[in-house]
């Protein structure tokens, strides 16, 4: 079956308000600060993709999505819980198919509906946050590390000051996972340790810095991580992993507010478990910021070797996930309050692998996306 972009777009248009409609009457904003808060938020995009010059004489293609995000909080003081969905749909199934010996692409079924959140928040203290469940990441990774779009399934303590003069904030978090992706992944576990310092560079600027220790253990083990999900990790005969992986993350943020918001930012990460083919390189630029600003540019340098990191966790954006390096642009527009049309255009290449005749090509992906974010 095949759709254009118009006939996507439409179809989203047509549901994605009705949400807001339904929600938007049953929302009771906080009154004080023992007020109840009830949040329901709603995201999700429109997607036309194509992706040319593939290697080995692979055809090109061509391919839409739909993606959407619905979830809800509901706290009082110090208690938080919160669920949401992913529902998806997409022209083409990615899990059918796909041998034992071969990869997948997404981090998540393009064709499917399951639970994305469920977790319980306490914040009994202004310095100390608990989470439980299923939740969304508390260290700001980078996508070299982690794909927004996961979430880690175990618990997460942060302990945070923020001091008066020019260090505006401290953070330290631990986390440990275990099974958090959507895929086969029932033993993988996942230690996290990240520290945070934010440093005012002006009235409307700051600089964070952010090192982290990621470790994962028994990927490898029986029922452990789904083989299809080591994607370009060196791997034995049998589809394990071969190396072991323990990653030092260093990354520093500038941010600038006012009438030209942007950010600059710089990720590099070794992994020191491995001997070699082991270190990843992140830089990015963003100008704007929708909706403040009328449009938004973003630009992305990425060089992550074949074991830098776990390839089944980080970005699923590009078609590899280790061993390429590659460029990423992005135009974006606001359409409205609550949502905004993105040209993204893509170049990358792998690093070890090439063609019979030597060559490393480019492979170039488009996508256009309208996403919508309403959040009352």
């Amino acid at each position: 079956m095949r759709r254009s972009l118009l006939t996507t777009l439409t179809f989203v248009a047509a549901t994605v308000p009705a949400h807001a409609q339904v929600t938007q009457a049953k929302l009771k904003g906080p009154e004080g600060p023992q007020a109840s808060i009830y949040q329901i938020d709603v995201q999700g995009f429109a997607r036309e993709e194509w992706t040319t010059r593939q290697y080995f004489d692979a055809p090109d293609d061509k391919r839409w999505q739909l993606r959407l995000f619905p979830s809800i909080e509901i706290g009082r003081k110090w208690i938080f819980v919160g669920g949401g969905a992913d529902l998806a749909y997409g022209q083409k199934d990615n899990v059918e198919g796909v041998p034992l010996n071969g990869t997948y692409v997404e981090n998540y079924r393009t064709r499917g509906a399951r639970l994305d959140l469920a977790y319980l928040r306490l914040i009994p203290m202004s310095w100390l946050r608990i989470e439980g469940g299923r939740f969304k990441m508390p260290v700001p990774l980078t996508e070299m590390l982690w794909d927004a779009d996961l979430k880690p399934q175990g618990g997460a303590v942060t302990l945070e000051l923020k001091p008066k003069g020019e260090l505006s904030r401290l953070a330290l978090t631990g986390l440990a996972a275990r099974g958090s992706h959507p895929f086969t992944d029932e033993k993988t576990n996942m230690v996290l340790l990240s520290a945070t310092a934010e440093i005012k560079g002006g009235p409307q600027s700051k600089l964070a810095l952010n090192g982290s220790v990621l470790q994962y253990t028994d990927y490898n083990d029986a029922n452990g991580l789904d083989t299809r999900l080591f994607r370009q990790n060196s791997r034995a005969l049998g589809g394990l992993a071969l190396s072991e992986f323990r990653i030092v993350d260093l990354q520093a943020r500038m941010h600038g507010g006012g009438q030209a918001p942007g950010e600059l930012v710089f990720d590099y990460c070794i992994n020191t478990q491995a001997q070699e083919n082991r270190h990843g390189l992140w830089l990015g630029i963003v100008l704007g910021a929708l909706p403040q600003s009328r449009a938004r540019f973003e630009y992305v340098y990425a060089h992550i070797e074949r074991d830098a990191t776990l390839g089944a966790y980080n970005t699923d954006d590009f078609p590899w996930h280790t061993d390429w390096e590659g460029h990423r642009g992005e135009i974006a527009m606001g359409t409205g309050r609550s949502s905004s049309l993105h040209l993204i255009g893509q170049l990358q290449r792998p690093m070890s692998l090439t063609q019979t005749d030597g060559t490393h090509p480019w492979v170039r992906r488009l996508r256009i996306e309208w996403r919508i974010h309403i959040s009352s």
